[in-house]
């Protein structure tokens, strides 16, 4: 299971960095720099589950977990965020990974 996580995380990674570049790339070739953001693409994408998370995390989970945490996520940049989330799944895995397990299948 640590694997398939250490997978997700490092292709959220290449992910983020891709974009970057691309936005680079974009910005060479056509002269405008318009980095767009992870809530616009999700927007675009699927705008009905964007619509409803804002209830969804207000009523569920805590109201002050959407305004200052959640909408500066959704206005930061899909590259960057792609990316720290990547980061973030990569060395959550490492923390929590036991050294004193044996593996099964190790040779």
């Amino acid at each position: 299971m640590r694997r398939c996580f250490r997978l997700f995380g490092r292709g959220l990674v290449f992910s983020g960095i891709f974009l970057g570049l691309w936005d680079v790339v974009c910005w060479i070739l056509f002269g405008s720099f318009s980095i767009p953001d992870i809530g616009s693409l999700w927007y675009r994408f699927h705008a009905e589950s964007l619509l409803l998370l804002e209830p969804a995390v207000s009523r569920y989970a805590h109201p002050y977990l959407w305004d200052p945490i959640i909408l500066e996520i959704l206005i930061a940049p899909t590259g960057l965020v792609l990316f720290l989330f990547g980061i973030l799944i990569i060395y959550m895995t490492k923390l929590f990974s036991r050294k004193d397990v044996k593996r099964r299948f190790s040779s």
